[in-house]
């Protein structure tokens, strides 16, 4: 009886003790995910302002808006870029407003115990991009100032108690941020004494201009936990076998990769779009997009050269490119309801497009729903995947004749020849982003000096052409010279998610005229 008590007391402590591992591993994880968001977002803060003041200009010019608009582009965390005159406290534009907007006057900077390069600190301010009904926080360097949400794009606690503030350069306390004031103080002179004052994490970031403190009272670990602790000195051996047996025949079918898949394929859950503009490369106007699929669940993401293959080895293809394509025309609708002529390119796989398939085509719900609307829709087919090609010429003829755009994707990295091309009647052709590298004046690449051949079989079958992975100017040059209209690469954009698309769309336009945005060019 007495080495009973003994050992269930034993397994009591025990429990206790990992209670207590767990709920601070816990805090300090929350307080790591909050500085690493924070050092991530002040990272793009503060590239952004030294691209612009690195040549700063006088004056905002059309000039200044392209260079703000491609910072805000490259940097997803800034929302907004301001140029201000010499001495002003009132903008002149801004990267998403333009030049023609009145804007109005910030009020008097925050005193802030930092002092970086001079900056100006605003919090909470309401921004003129959304009529003053959206706040956001302002942080300006000479004549050019960044507007960003801090809420947004940074990993807030969601245990216990929290308190932001900035800190003296000698690392107190200096300017209260947010959260459960006094936090700090508390945290500072308390002692190690669990019973009565929790756990604590205190964490600042590597930049030195923010701190965050989280408190989780003893009362709240045992309200999650004291029920289980008052059971675990009768149930642990029973439950610690369940778990065992549990866990590891759960882990051994959903932990892995393509159990993982498998999941989310059934409950189409975990993949995500995020879409990459092709533009005009004379011009750099967006004329379209390439949606890019990702995936995440509670496990961490996958790549794509992980979950693809795993994808077809499940026979899902059909089910995934039509969660793809949910998704993509559910994010896109805003913008194709304003610009039904913006091209969307999805990639499709081979098997799903053999002339068998056509009535499944035919019944997909979301397929006819875009060709009601005359939504352009780029069917975008790997070269490497051609095989029965009379099968695959009759689904082209069907999505043909419902208004639907065939694209050529990764050409040249096949076997493809003219005869191919003229009998899948494709609509573009995109140049593999393998025949980029070495394109410029001076190279050597074997797969560079190609890329002419692939123009000159491209105009002989009278079709349009997209040159992916575009890096660099030289590149950009090199294809107009050859007569390449459409690209599409990291010297245009990044993959970005829908609202970064959405901004991006509306900068380029931003500064057109207004009769040249009812002309503007269709991808189709």
């Amino acid at each position: 009886m007495l080495a009973g008590c003994v050992g269930a007391l034993g397994v009591l402590c025990l429990a206790w003790l990992s209670l207590l591992d767990q709920s601070r591993d816990r805090l300090t994880k929350e307080a790591d995910n909050y500085i690493a968001s924070f050092n991530r977002l002040m990272g793009e803060v503060d590239a952004a302002l030294a691209e612009l003041n690195a040549d700063p200009p006088e004056v905002c010019t059309r000039q200044t808006l392209l260079r703000m608009r491609r910072a805000m582009v490259e940097h997803p965390g800034v929302d907004d870029m301001m140029f201000f005159p010499l001495g002003a406290q009132v903008p002149s534009c801004s990267a998403n407003l333009g030049r023609s907007h009145e804007f109005t006057a910030l009020p008097a900077p925050l005193v802030t115990p930092f002092a970086r390069n001079q900056r100006q600190y605003w919090d909470n301010v309401p921004l003129d991009l959304f009529g003053g009904t959206v706040r956001g926080s302002v942080l300006k360097e000479g004549r050019i100032a960044v507007v960003t949400n801090f809420r947004r794009y940074i990993f807030y606690p969601k245990d216990g108690v929290w308190e932001v503030y900035m800190p003296r350069p000698d690392g107190g306390f200096g300017l209260y941020s947010g959260g459960t004031p006094g936090l700090y103080a508390r945290y500072a002179g308390a002692r190690d004494n669990l019973l009565t004052r929790g756990l604590y994490a205190h964490q600042c970031s590597t930049t030195a201009v923010a701190c965050v403190t989280i408190h989780l009272p003893v009362r709240e670990m045992l309200a999650l936990k004291g029920p289980w602790l008052v059971l675990i000195p009768l149930r642990a051996l029973v439950v610690a076998g369940l778990a065992f047996f549990l866990v590891h025949h759960w882990l051994a079918r959903r932990g892995t990769e393509r159990g993982r898949i498998r999941v989310a394929l059934r409950r189409k859950a975990g993949f995500t779009c995020l879409y990459q503009p092709i533009v005009d490369i004379g011009t750099g106007e967006p004329l379209g997009c390439e949606v890019l699929a990702r995936f995440e669940d509670e496990f961490g993401p996958l790549p794509p050269d992980v979950f693809v293959p795993i994808v077809e080895g499940l026979d899902g293809t059909w089910n995934f490119t039509s969660i793809i394509m949910e998704i993509a025309f559910r994010e896109l609708a805003p913008l194709l309801a304003r610009r039904p002529d913006f091209g969307v390119s999805v990639n499709f796989y081979p098997r799903d497009l053999t002339a068998a398939r056509i009535p499944r085509l035919a019944r997909c719900p979301v397929l006819n729903d875009v060709a009601a609307r005359g939504y352009k829709l780029h069917f975008e087919v790997i070269e490497t995947a051609f095989g029965d090609l009379d099968s695959l010429s009759e689904t082209i003829d069907h999505l043909h004749s419902r208004g639907f755009l065939i694209s050529i994707d990764d050409f040249g990295t096949g076997s493809a020849n003219l005869e191919q091309v003229q009998r899948l009647k494709a609509d573009f052709v995109k140049i593999d982003r393998s025949f980029m590298r070495g394109l410029e004046p001076s190279s050597t690449s074997i797969r560079a000096s190609l890329v002419p051949q692939i123009v000159e079989i491209a105009r002989k079958v009278d079709v349009s052409l997209i040159a992916e992975g575009i890096e660099t100017p030289e590149q950009v040059q090199i294809l107009k010279k050859l007569g390449v209209r459409l690209g599409q690469g990291y010297h245009f954009a990044r993959p970005m998610d829908v609202e970064a698309l959405t901004h991006y769309v509306q900068a380029a336009e931003a500064d057109l005229l207004p009769d040249a945005l009812t002309a503007l060019p269709s991808i189709a």
